[in-house]
Formats: C-alpha cells, structure tokens, sequence
C-alpha cells in the first residue's frame, strides 16, 4: 500500500493538524458534509475555542475549505488542493 501523500507534509505541517485532516477524512469521506462543532469537541476531546484553533490550523495550510455558522462547519474540500 503507498504511504498517505498527507505524510510527505510533516516537514511544514504539524502532526497533530495532519492527524485532525486524517480523522476528519475517515468520518466524512464525501464532500461537501456539515461538521458540528460539538461533535468536532467531543470526538478531540477539547473545547470550542480549541476546535476553532485546530480548524483554523486546517486552513492556513490549506488542508480544508470550510464555512462557519450556527454551531457547524460547512466543509467543501478536506485535504490537500489537487492538480
């Protein structure tokens, strides 16, 4: 089986912000999916204002395409931009 392309990012890419794409990818493989923040709380185990920290994470290297409002995310892309 080929290594995860996610893995060739840990030079530039914190672990645990590759971890969080990783489990997200498994629990909603298909796009686009409503997140709800306390599912995001209660799956990493932390509060709203750290589920916004590691999304925000998420985005700024460009690992997630999401809009927010009334307690979810809207996610249109999880993973790596493609070619």
């Amino acid at each position: 089986m080929p290594p995860n392309p996610l893995l060739s990012l840990r030079p530039t890419v914190p672990d645990g912000t590759i971890l969080d794409i990783l489990h997200l990818q498994d629990v909603y493989p298909a796009m686009p999916a409503k997140i709800k923040t306390a599912f995001l709380q209660k799956a990493w185990h932390c509060n709203q204002c750290t589920v916004s920290r590691r999304m925000t994470s998420l985005w700024n290297h460009n690992l997630i395409e999401y809009r927010t409002g009334r307690g979810e995310y809207l996610v249109r892309r999880l993973g790596p931009v493609t070619p």
